[in-house]
């Protein structure tokens, strides 16, 4: 019986199990100067994700990344991501690669297990999540001479030519929008433009791409952990912004709950933002919100029984655009 996963099939083709972990016994081998002694758990939706225990004792995160890979891109974060580590910032080490093995882009990093899952609606955690955001972009300052290389951004993130992006996940199809959600594309809309004509008036930061609970483990309502480091460059408003409107793990936030992230980012900065980055930061999270919603849609077949993202945007839309705090 073949148990691979979806992403394995459309990476490796129809192979068994038992070939993959050899695949992968040989990468650890070549690369890493060590033998494979366990396969500790597979996961991924985009890329084919491998934690792994070699004879060494060592544990690594093995990433098979689904193409087209900017290498560049690539190489960039992961210099960025080497010196955030290297400051004792609770990030994942990288170890190996970029490197091409049959023909499939490889990248190896250390792998974190400290820390929990906690509810990002807690007012204790999320002001955790605000402050370390704020925390690595001040690190990442440091090595802003990589932004130029780092073009690649996750699909939520890209708003520059308006409704819709290219999926993140082939599974998605936004070409077409389904009778009676026109308002979403004009609430998308609404908010690309609103981000595009206050693009380059903020000095640009390097940070998170996707933060949010599920990428992120807490102790003692610290965050000790975190994971699949998307670097994007952004002005810190906006970053801030696309990720108040997608931060919980589970559903989307209230307009309340964005007003509140927000807020507890400028008590970590320690410095308010003027009216136009406020304004910014809200684009930002609308977009991500109808991102999300978009992405519901297509899970629903446009059925108008769903509730979560799309369901709460689609009610409170207006609130959603004229938050403040």
């Amino acid at each position: 019986m073949n148990d691979i996963s979806g992403v394995e099939l459309a990476l490796f083709g129809s192979v068994s199990l038992v070939n993959i972990d050899t695949w992968l016994a040989g990468v650890v081998h070549d690369h890493l100067d060590a033998e494979l002694r366990e396969v500790i758990w597979r996961s991924g939706r985009i890329d084919a994700v491998y934690g792994l225990w070699l004879t060494d004792d060592r544990k690594v995160v093995l990433k098979v990344r689904r193409g087209p890979v900017d290498l560049p891109a690539l190489e960039a974060s992961l210099t960025a991501l080497r010196y955030l580590s290297s400051t004792g910032y609770p990030c994942p080490a990288p170890v190996a690669g970029p490197f091409l093995r049959d023909g499939h882009t490889v990248t190896i990093e250390a792998l974190l297990e400290r820390g929990k899952a906690e509810d990002a609606r807690r007012p204790a955690i999320r002001r955790a999540m605000a402050s370390s955001l704020v925390e690595h972009i001040r690190i990442l300052r440091a090595v802003g001479h990589l932004a130029p290389r780092l073009r690649a951004r996750p699909a939520w993130t890209r708003y520059s030519n308006g409704p819709w992006p290219v999926p993140h996940d082939p599974i998605f199809n936004f070409t077409t929008t389904p009778a009676g959600w026109e308002w979403l594309d004009t609430f998308a809309r609404q908010a690309s433009d609103a981000l595009v004509a206050v693009r380059h008036r903020d000095e640009n930061v390097i940070g998170h791409g996707d933060w949010y609970g599920g990428n992120l483990r807490f102790e003692n309502e610290r965050v000790v952990a975190t994971f699949d480091w998307d670097l994007m460059v952004e002005s810190e408003a906006v970053l801030a912004g696309l990720t108040a409107g997608g931060y919980l793990a589970e559903g989307s936030p209230t307009p309340e709950e964005i007003a509140a992230f927000l807020v507890d980012f400028e008590e970590a900065r320690e410095e308010i933002f003027i009216p136009d980055q406020q304004r910014s930061a809200v684009a930002g999270a609308c977009w991500v919100l109808a991102f999300n919603a978009r992405c519901d849609l297509f899970n629903s077949g446009g059925r108008v029984e769903i509730a979560s993202a799309l369901d709460r945007l689609g009610a409170r839309r207006e609130e959603y655009r004229r938050i403040s705090w």
